[in-house]
């Protein structure tokens, strides 16, 4: 229910559109809890009190307010929020489930990174109407001891949202879960309004294979070598996409002869962003985490991702 490059976050537009779309990204959390909560509270010091803010992002399909008296920024791992009277932090990011049975799973088997961050659910998780769960969870966040009130939202549109109000354990309060309950109460979930840029972009690789190869053979008196490798994407329309990779080498010279070969597959969704800059990105996001993102092109005909020639043909994975 419950990271990303460490680099200075920038602040939550003002009830504006944001075509960004780091706010979305999913990445392994690299955040800590200490480099959180210093940002929570730099936005506490240097802000100035105000009232509630809406917060809008078209292009993902999501609105929320930040309550009266909290300020937040924008970071790799989500949205970072944080008050001038309230210890501790909010901290608002993506998942991928798409039920409440699956939000419930997770909740049971506790929240972490598999290192340093272990929170256990104390208590039951209770329902926040038809699309949320909550639930209180004790543990430790990055090593630090930490109470936490944890919202997990399923979206109708897509992608949901987790919103995490945590603290040491002897600062936790009824206001921590207050606030992470009206947090959560308004975030609005809507139709994203994609650009059609982006839109044509879907449509132009929807159930097709993004295929590259690539070879190097040289020989002489001493004999040869070769090497071929191939890389494959199948990105089906129903938003997921199948990967595959496969390399070999060779070797043969006087009194030797050697190959190598190495496969490797993964899967996971694929989506078609707006970069900074409004220049579409093929993102893909394994299921492990793992988070990678090609910058798209068209050359005449040509697929280009990262620079590099793609074929493009319809895929047999996608039937």
């Amino acid at each position: 229910m419950c990271g990303a490059r460490n680099t200075a976050p920038s602040p939550l537009p003002h009830a504006a559109a944001l075509p960004r779309r780091r706010f979305w990204q999913r990445r392994a959390i690299a955040f800590t809890a200490r480099a959180l909560a210093a940002i929570a509270v730099a936005i506490a010091v240097n802000a100035t009190a105000r009232a509630t803010q809406v917060v809008d992002y078209p292009q993902l399909g999501v609105r929320f307010t930040v309550p009266a008296g909290w300020t937040g920024r924008e970071v790799e791992a989500g949205v970072v929020l944080g008050s001038h009277t309230v210890p501790g932090l909010v901290l608002l990011r993506p998942h991928e489930h798409r039920s409440l049975a699956a939000l419930q799973a997770e909740a049971q088997a506790g929240l972490g990174d598999g290192a340093a961050t272990t929170l256990r659910l104390h208590g039951n998780v209770e329902p926040l109407g038809a699309h949320g769960l909550g639930g209180e969870f004790r543990g430790q966040f990055d090593g630090v001891p930490a109470t936490a009130y944890v919202v997990g939202l399923i979206n109708p549109q897509g992608a949901g949202l987790t919103v995490l109000a945590a603290t040491q354990p002897d600062k936790y309060t009824a206001q921590h879960k207050e606030t992470a309950l009206a947090v959560a109460r308004s975030i609005e979930f809507y139709q994203p309004k994609a650009p059609s840029m982006l839109q044509e972009w879907r449509d132009a690789l929807a159930n097709r294979r993004l295929a590259r190869y690539a070879s190097s053979y040289s020989s002489g008196s001493g004999g040869y070598s070769g090497y071929q490798a191939s890389q494959q994407f199948h990105l089906c329309a129903a938003g997921y996409f199948v990967y595959g990779a496969r390399e070999s080498g060779s070797f043969d010279s006087p009194g030797a002869f050697g190959s190598t070969r190495s496969a490797g597959a993964g899967h996971g969704r694929w989506q078609i962003i707006a970069n900074n800059d409004g220049s579409p990105w093929l993102q893909l996001t394994y299921r492990n985490g793992t988070v990678e993102n090609y910058k798209l092109e068209r050359r005449g005909s040509s697929t280009y991702l990262n620079g590099a020639r793609y074929f493009r043909a319809e895929s047999e994975q996608c039937r």
